[in-house]
């Protein structure tokens, strides 16, 4: 099963916790096993801490990258003044197929990429989807992407298409499919740059050998141990 970033985040604050109790206690803590050293466990909190500082401006880049695909592509349902490429689609096919006969090849074409794109389910806004996993939208963005460019590629060669919506001009479908390749491009390139310190810090967190929750639990046994359930040692990491 994926382990969220919760779950880091959870444990990793966790360890910074019992690493301030543990110094607190001065040399009686001294266990002989190297992974469950205060040293030791000092310089793997330090560790992930600082590639928690690297990760953050990426993540967030990715985040708003991620926001900016959705709004592109679903518009705001909340907000019917904000259309995005699928409303917009829908909207230059209704124009089509009232412009008459001689355009109901073209009109029939775009009909079928609009339900080509529409989603299946309720629309929806996602939101921002954490930087390591993909959205619906970011699965399929290949798809998307290439029938937004045969639906411009049909209005464009239209020569009876000349909206006064705004919205859906050729001009307006061109700047939309030029956003959401920028998006597309953010997110697969920055994703690529987390991926290995993402990777890196789920493998020093989450190890069974030495990770965060393994070593927790030797701490709590090896103080249980050396000092005794009524000792202030033991009452300063039980809960944590």
């Amino acid at each position: 099963m994926p382990v969220s970033q919760r779950s880091i985040a959870a444990l990793t604050s966790r360890q910074g916790n019992i690493n301030s109790a543990l110094s607190a206690m001065g040399p009686g803590y001294s266990p002989a096993s190297s992974p469950i050293q205060l040293a030791t466990m000092q310089a793997a909190h330090a560790q992930v801490l600082s590639i928690n500082t690297t990760l953050q401006p990426l993540e967030d880049a990715i985040g708003t990258a991620r926001t900016q695909l959705n709004l592109d592509i679903n518009g705001l349902v909340e907000n019917e003044g904000i259309d995005g490429l699928i409303k917009m689609m829908r909207n230059a096919t209704g124009l089509m197929e009232s412009l008459g006969v001689s355009n109901e090849s073209d009109a029939k074409r775009m009909r079928r990429l609009v339900n080509k794109a529409a989603p299946r389910g309720k629309k929806k806004v996602e939101g921002q989807t954490p930087a390591n996993t993909k959205s619906t939208i970011e699965k399929g963005i290949g798809s998307m992407i290439k029938y937004a460019e045969d639906f411009t590629n049909i209005i464009s060669t239209n020569g009876n298409y000349a909206p006064t919506d705004p919205t859906i001009t050729v001009a307006t479908f061109e700047a939309l499919v030029t956003s959401i390749k920028n998006s597309a491009a953010t997110i697969k390139t920055l994703s690529g740059q987390i991926s290995a310190p993402v990777a890196e810090r789920r493998r020093i967190v989450m190890s069974k050998v030495n990770g965060f929750e393994k070593n927790i639990s030797n701490v709590r046994r090896y103080v249980l141990g050396n000092f005794g359930r009524n000792s202030a040692e033991w009452n300063s990491i039980k809960n944590l």
